[in-house]
């Protein structure tokens, strides 16, 4: 595994052109970095890149996702004079919170300097290195794809009561009785894997039958033993079955993501706008001197310095009732 420093001057290295074209001297990154950090971080993975969800930027502390409810047969015999109603309609609301997550790392600066002098510091002050935006995105970049598999695995699986930060999908709806679960027939092997997607398939809700947003999210490993289940059906059944699986199961409606838990399957309306039934919360913390991202010292009589960015992300679902859940065991 590289080090920070090695890392580091990579992207150094690769952004000299860029970084020649950056005057000396300190400026006010904060705005320049905050729109940096939402690209690569709150869209730089998975869950928002595939159009699981919906990324709900700017929630500082909670946000309500509201969903009203109106009688499935609302139409009645007229009457001239209603004695009573013949629709009714309800509001409900979950709640999606964020919670407060940070990535702070330590390094000697030293090696900057000798990469390229246009910013050498001053003294002892790294003044240019503290507060260059050309640094800092190059900075933050390093982390991009490590801190994308996070968030998609803690969207997908965090539980607060396993030590994640936030609980994530699979755990909320796993406390959900409003949920559609889907029988558990073991862990998904090559041998089920069909019948155990059949299953889930087969529960989707009427209504979102025909919705191209309608898919089924399940892990990057239990989708290679679908296919593997798929290309053995094919070899027995001259490619009718292969045809079938593929048109409904390996197309469209179906996602695979790393971050999934192994073993299950979510279903669910899931894309990037606002018709999402999945939403991901990002926020970055511009608000104070203290909670906005910076590179500085360590101490004031240290030459280390530190990177820190300061955030908050959560994951929460508007509707559990359109939802259905596959968990092995």
């Amino acid at each position: 595994m590289k080090s920070f420093k090695e890392r580091f001057k990579e992207i150094l290295l690769a952004n000299i052109p860029a970084i020649m074209a950056i005057t000396n001297g300190g400026s006010d990154y904060n705005g320049d970095v905050i729109a940096d950090i939402y690209k690569k971080w709150g869209t730089g993975n998975e869950v928002i890149e595939k159009g699981a969800a919906r990324l709900e930027m700017n929630v500082r502390t909670q946000k309500a996702l509201p969903r009203m409810r109106t009688t499935d047969s609302p139409i009645g015999a007229y009457a001239q004079t209603p004695a009573a109603e013949t629709a009714t309609t309800s509001y409900d609301e979950r709640i999606l919170e964020v919670q407060k997550g940070m990535l702070y790392e330590t390094f000697d600066p030293d090696e900057w300097q000798d990469i390229w002098d246009e910013f050498a510091s001053q003294g002892a002050i790294y003044t240019n290195i503290a507060m260059n935006p050309a640094i800092m995105s190059a900075i933050f970049s390093l982390y991009q794809n490590s801190v994308g598999r996070q968030i998609s695995s803690d969207f997908w699986q965090g539980s607060t009561v396993g030590g994640d930060l936030i609980d994530g999908i699979t755990t909320l709806a796993l406390a959900d009785a409003t949920v559609v679960d889907i029988p558990n027939v073991g862990v998904i092997t090559q041998a089920n894997a069909i019948a155990i997607v059949s299953a889930c398939w087969s529960a989707v809700p009427d209504h979102f039958f025909e919705n191209p947003n309608y898919v089924l999210n399940m892990n990057t490993t239990d989708y290679k033993l679908l296919q593997l289940a798929n290309q053995a059906a094919a070899a027995g059944t001259d490619g009718h079955l292969n045809n079938v699986i593929k048109d409904l199961f390996l197309g469209q409606r179906i996602r695979h993501f790393a971050g999934m838990p192994k073993n299950s399957i979510i279903g669910c309306v899931g894309s990037n706008s606002v018709d999402s039934n999945l939403v991901l919360g990002f926020y970055a913390m511009p608000d104070s001197e203290l909670g906005a991202p910076r590179v500085d010292r360590v101490a004031n009589n240290s030459e280390e310095m530190f990177v820190r960015v300061n955030f908050k992300y959560g994951a929460q679902y508007r509707e559990g009732s359109d939802i259905i859940l596959y968990t092995g065991v």
